[in-house]
């Protein structure tokens, strides 16, 4: 039976990230981490464990369903973004099933040709947002970022990245049109890291490291547990 799956914030090749997610091998913190260059930082994490763990979550999707993955694929140079694209290219879910819906490490924004050239060349579809069907008729709005009011509450919710709702990104975010919204970029652990039922993180943080069935969002609606 065909399933479409959601996931967000993969980031690959993004050691920063990969160490705030427990791959670190030496004890190194974050703080210091956050105080090293770039190229310092993979002495201290198992990047490579990191994205293999991503990508082993991803390889269960089969050959008849369908992928969004919700932006932030990888960390926004061309390296990572090399690196994301030999990795999705091993999927069983086909090229033309799978969706990229634009975050903000995805060169900005504003992606280069070379940048488009790049992820077209592992996903059918790319777009800034976007809006699909679940299994029982239920319209969902993708998108990277949470809802364009959630940018104007009086502060970050507690877990979430401290840039989550920095106001630069506010144009690229949609407005709540009565329907679900799904959505990553704040790293949550959890997926209702904002007050309302409208919206649904599905980042990977959120959910163990895994892309989520469109089944289980159906399963649980409206009960604010996904454990």
């Amino acid at each position: 039976m065909k399933m479409k799956y959601f996931t967000a914030d993969l980031h690959f090749d993004h050691p920063f990230v990969a160490a705030l997610r427990g791959f670190t091998t030496d004890g190194t913190t974050a703080d210091e981490l956050r105080a090293m260059p770039v190229m310092e930082r993979y002495r201290h994490v198992d990047v490579d464990a990191h994205d293999n763990t991503i990508l082993d979550n991803l390889m269960r999707i089969g050959e008849e369903d369908e992928l969004w993955v919700l932006g932030d694929v990888a960390s926004g140079n061309a390296t990572s973004r090399a690196k994301a694209v030999r990795l999705l290219d091993r999927l069983n879910v086909p090229r033309s099933h799978r969706h990229l819906i634009l975050g903000n490490h995805e060169s900005g924004m504003h992606p280069n040709a070379t940048a488009m050239s790049d992820w077209a060349r592992v996903f059918g579809e790319i777009a800034v947002g976007g809006v699909t069907m679940l299994a029982d008729g239920t319209p969902v709005t993708l998108s990277h970022f949470p809802l364009y009011e959630s940018f104007f509450d009086q502060a970050v919710p507690d877990g979430c990245a401290p840039s989550s709702l920095d106001p630069q990104w506010v144009g690229y975010a949609l407005p709540c049109l009565g329907r679900w919204h799904l959505h990553g970029h704040t790293h949550a652990k959890t997926p209702f890291e904002f007050p309302d039922d409208d919206q649904i993180n599905v980042g990977v943080d959120a959910w163990e490291l895994k892309p989520v069935p469109e089944s289980t969002l159906l399963y649980r609606r409206g009960t604010r547990c996904f454990v």
